[in-house]
């Protein structure tokens, strides 16, 4: 933004006068979601670093694949959340729709970012509730993940139709 606040709220004055006020402002709910889709994306391309180890070591083909896993959905899931933000001040609906909106991507993305390394570091794929307890603990993350995710796109596609001319 600009340096002074005086100069500030005065550019924010006349582009409300043009009627481009869009442009400079955007909704406390999509800063919030870029911030926290800007660290998971970097924890995603962090988690690049076991995956380039696994495949230098010629790691078994289960193992590259869980890192290759954790590694594209941290960083896919994260710029899922940065388009998200970016249109999130354009939608026409009320605040707490754009607050689910938001914060349902959040949880997702940090739901992912809890089950998906560790999925990768203890080989366990979190398809049912057996021991051990980390298989567990991968279920619930992708669970919680998955439902998130779920819901934050139901409500992107309520806020979509209803943002319709």
């Amino acid at each position: 933004m600009l340096p002074n606040k005086a100069l500030q709220r005065a550019v924010l004055r006349a582009a409300a006068e043009r009627q481009d006020v869009a442009v400079i402002s955007m909704d406390i709910q999509a800063r919030y979601l870029i911030f926290h889709s800007a660290l998971v994306l970097l924890a995603g391309l962090l988690v690049g670093v076991p995956y380039g180890r696994a495949v230098h070591r010629n790691a078994p083909d289960q193992v590259i694949k869980a890192w290759r896993l954790a590694h594209d959905t941290l960083t896919l899931g994260p710029t899922l959340g940065l388009v998200i933000a970016a249109v999130l001040s354009s939608l026409t609906v009320d605040a707490p729709i754009k607050s689910w909106l938001a914060w349902t991507w959040v949880v997702s993305n940090y739901g992912f970012c809890f089950s998906l390394p560790l999925a990768a570091m203890v080989g366990q794929r979190g398809r049912t509730l057996d021991k051990p307890l980390s298989n567990q603990l991968v279920l619930v993350g992708n669970m919680v993940g998955l439902g998130a995710s779920s819901v934050g796109t139901l409500v992107l596609l309520y806020a979509a139709y209803v943002s319709l001319p």
